[in-house]
C-alpha cells in the first residue's frame, strides 16, 4: 500500500492524540477523578519501555479540554539495520507509517460506500478495472471481506502486475478464513477508489488508454487515489500536503 510520510499522522495514528473524557455522573459523595498529565506520561513511558513491547521510539501529544497540555518523545525515528545515521524522534519527525495506511484507506473507502449507497456487504466486481478480467469469485468478494482480510486472497504483493494476476487467478483460499493478513486486500482499493469516486470518468479513462497504455492508466489510478485521499481525508483534518509514493 501507499506510504504516506507526514508528521501529523505520527501524532494522530501512531502515537495518538489523547483527549480527556467528560466527567461521568457520579454518585453522591464520590469525588471526580482528575486527569494527571504527569502520571499519564510516567505510565506511557513505563508501558512502552518494558518487556517485548519495548518501543524503539515514540512521540506523544496530549490534549485536555481541547487544549494542548503536554508533548514528549523518546528514542529514534529510524535506525539503519547496517548502522550509520540515526534520527531522534520528535513530534515533527516524518516517518513511514506503513500499514497504518490501511486504516486511512478504510476511511476513504467507507466514505465512498456511503456516497454510492453501497453496503459493507456489497460486492466489488463493478468497481474493478474491466481489463483486469477478474474471475467471478473475485467479483463476488464484498468490501467488508477486503477490509477484514477475510476475502480468500492471501497474496501480499501489491504491484499492479501482481494485483492483476491475483484477480485473474481467483481466490487463493475459497474457505475465506479470518486469520490471513494479506496486503493485497487493501491494495485493491488503490484501483477501486477512483471508480468509486467517479465511475464514469474512470471507465472513460480506461477505454481511452487501454490496451496500448496500461502502465499510464495504472499511474493515473494511483494519482487519483492519492488525490482523493488528500482532498477528502487529509485536507479536512488540517494536513495540507500529505506526501505519498505510489
Amino acid at each position: 500500500m501507499k506510504q504516506f510520510l507526514f508528521a501529523a499522522i505520527l501524532m494522530i495514528f501512531f502515537s495518538g492524540i489523547f483527549t480527556s473524557c467528560q466527567k461521568e455522573k457520579l454518585a453522591p459523595n464520590v469525588s471526580a477523578k482528575e486527569f494527571n498529565a504527569v502520571k499519564f506520561r510516567q505510565l506511557i513511558a513505563t508501558s512502552l519501555s518494558s518487556g517485548s513491547s519495548e518501543a524503539r521510539g515514540y512521540s506523544i501529544v496530549v490534549n485536555k479540554g481541547g487544549n494542548w497540555i503536554d508533548t514528549f518523545s523518546f528514542g529514534w525515528a529510524y535506525r539503519s539495520p547496517a548502522g550509520g545515521s540515526y534520527a531522534s524522534m520528535h513530534v515533527n519527525q516524518e516517518i513511514n507509517i506503513a500499514s497504518v495506511s490501511k486504516t486511512i484507506t478504510a476511511v476513504g473507502a467507507l466514505q465512498l460506500l456511503k456516497k454510492n449507497n453501497l453496503k459493507i456487504d456489497s460486492t466489488i466486481g463493478r468497481w474493478l478495472p474491466a481489463y483486469w478480467n477478474a474471475t467471478t469469485t473475485i467479483k463476488n468478494i464484498t468490501f467488508g471481506e477486503l477490509l477484514t482480510h477475510s476475502s480468500g486472497i492471501s497474496q501480499s504483493a501489491t504491484t499492479y502486475d501482481s494485483l492483476k494476476a491475483t484477480v485473474a487467478r481467483g481466490l487463493d483460499n475459497p474457505a475465506k478464513p479470518f486469520d490471513v493478513y494479506a496486503n493485497s486486500n487493501f491494495a485493491l482499493f488503490r484501483a477501486m477508489i477512483p471508480y468509486l469516486a467517479n465511475r464514469s470518468a474512470a471507465i472513460a479513462k480506461e477505454n481511452s488508454m487501454l490496451p496500448s497504455n496500461a502502465a499510464g492508466f495504472e499511474t493515473w489510478l494511483s494519482q487519483e487515489y492519492v488525490k482523493y485521499m488528500q482532498v477528502n481525508i487529509f485536507t479536512p483534518i488540517g494536513i495540507a500536503n500529505a506526501t505519498c509514493t505510489p
